[in-house]
């Protein structure tokens, strides 16, 4: 058995489901919106303009708690999501491709009612992210 001390991290083995609750208290809110045939968890703080933090693997909406607080003091609407498969998104059968990750976010900033945001991606995503305009 693998240990992680991060809330949310890995607690068993590859053939024994398992799960949390990713909804970590702190100053953001949390929700669900519905996006591209998913569900898919989000943590936001802030008004202004939308950010759109998408994690890299193997993590979830967490790594960007930090960032949250500093966006949303810096005037941004701050909202890390847990990208299909991850946290408390959706675990789908299929739909990891890149093409599929592009229309997941792009829904995901339709359903928080914003036409655009500012997408920032850590790790693989964040090399996608940069061909998704």
């Amino acid at each position: 058995m693998s240990v992680d001390s991060t809330p949310g991290g890995f607690h068993g083995t590859a053939d024994i489901e398992f799960s949390f609750d990713p909804r970590i208290e702190g100053p953001w809110t949390h929700r669900e919106v519905s996006a591209n045939g998913g569900r898919f968890h989000v943590a936001e703080m802030g008004q202004g303009p939308l950010v759109l933090l998408v994690h890299g693997w193997p993590q979830f909406w967490w790594t960007w708690r930090h960032q949250l607080v500093a966006l949303a003091e810096g005037g941004f609407r701050a909202v890390a999501v847990d990208l299909r498969g991850v946290g408390g998104s959706d675990r789908t059968p299929r739909g990891y491709d890149p093409a599929n990750m592009a229309l997941d976010l792009t829904g995901v900033i339709r359903s928080l009612g914003a036409s655009n945001a500012a997408l920032v991606g850590h790790d693989w995503v964040g090399s996608s992210a940069g061909r998704r305009r």
